[in-house]
């Protein structure tokens, strides 16, 4: 399939199917109350999945960054590679390619990710009893894996060392805590508090129903913005031993944009790598740092939604119901991530929120 100077092939196996290993191990036990708990240990393996960028016939390895910004000059004979073919234009990195003709060879439907999931997960049931129904769900869990997903393509750093790529997914919660719970306001008609029909009318048959939700922060990449640059891939930054990552983390939002706020993130805690002279910026070496920081993240989220109903019968064939749904009624702004570009004077800052503003949607039904 070919696409400008770059072409995508389908490799003899690219049609084995991804699969996925499950694993899991609990028990539940009965509580007073009509509650129970359920707790188990759930596990799986991907493997074969959807990898896109973790191939490249076209690639060169990360070792021929000793030959700096050479790299990126116009080829000549007196470059010392050898002419590719008669009448060959353009950069030393392209004549040093296996396939000089083409920019890139991608493999479609890539099937070099995989997946490690572990979580422990408790669950809390009381079913829909008395007019309390309640749901509560906690689960710890560690999710690693080479590809955040099938959808989400990769800038590998050394297509060569797909290892680099494997860090914790962009998309995993360590901590997850969600409740549920629906009740019946006790009044009304066959309900514990009767007030009579025309106050039933107005006070009485409400319900009530709500979600919960606290879970950790979002996992955290750190780019360099430019400021560096790897001809073979993705260009990152070191980490700094001994450095802390989060100095503040009770940082407020910086709502004005103003350099120099308080910040969340330490810059002090990443670094360039080294460069090769001669301005262009190009590594001598990759970063140390993965594609996501492996144990920090940004600040936790809190949320719930609201929601509120009731239903008027008309006659056996026709009824009239009103509801009520409350989106972050308690308008919870939350910090969003902070910034993670390092070449941005606002690094390591919390510039905006987590989430948007109370919403309240009423809604009316008939029904006939």
């Amino acid at each position: 399939i070919a696409n400008g100077t770059g072409v995508n092939y389908f490799a003899r196996d690219s049609n084995r199917l991804a699969y996925v290993q499950n694993w899991s191990l609990g028990f539940q036990y009965q509580l007073p109350q009509s509650f129970v708990l359920e707790v188990n240990y759930i596990g799986n393996k991907g493997t074969r999945l959807e990898a896109e960028g973790l191939d490249d016939l076209n690639a060169l390895p990360a070792t021929l960054l000793s030959m700096g910004q050479m790299l990126t000059d116009p080829w000549t004979a007196a470059s010392g590679v050898p002419q590719p073919f008669p009448g060959f234009t353009g950069t030393v990195l392209q004549a040093l390619r296996p396939f000089p003709q083409y920019t890139g060879i991608g493999q479609q439907f890539a099937n070099f990710g995989t997946s490690l999931y572990n979580s422990l997960q408790m669950q809390l049931t009381r079913h829909f009893r008395q007019g309390l129904g309640v749901l509560a769900a906690y689960t710890w869990s560690k999710w690693i894996s080479l590809a955040p997903s099938a959808l989400d393509g990769i800038w590998a750093a050394d297509v060569f060392n797909r290892r680099l790529e494997r860090s914790i997914n962009g998309y995993g919660y360590p901590h997850y805590f969600k409740l549920t719970w629906i009740y019946e306001i006790p009044v009304g008609k066959d309900r514990r508090w009767d007030l009579g029909k025309v106050a039933n009318q107005i006070l009485g048959g409400w319900n009530l129903t709500a979600n919960h939700q606290i879970r950790s922060g979002s996992p955290l990449s750190i780019s360099t913005g430019g400021l560096v640059s790897n001809p073979f891939g993705d260009a990152r930054p070191d980490l700094v031993p001994g450095e802390k990552i989060i100095i503040n983390p009770d940082a407020p939002i910086n709502f004005r944009g103003v350099p120099g706020g308080v910040a969340y993130l330490n810059r002090n805690a990443f670094a360039l790598p080294p460069v090769h002279p001669g301005g262009r910026n190009i590594v001598q070496r990759l970063g140390t740092l993965g594609p996501v920081l492996p144990n920090i993240r940004g600040p936790h989220y809190t949320g719930e939604d609201i929601g509120i109903e009731k239903t008027w019968k008309i006659d056996e064939s026709k009824s009239f119901e009103l509801r009520g749904v409350f989106l972050n009624p308690f308008n919870r702004h939350g910090r969003g991530n902070p910034v993670t570009d390092l070449s941005s004077p606002f690094f390591g800052q919390i510039t905006g929120p987590q989430v948007g503003p109370r919403n309240i949607e009423l809604s009316a039904r008939i029904t006939f």
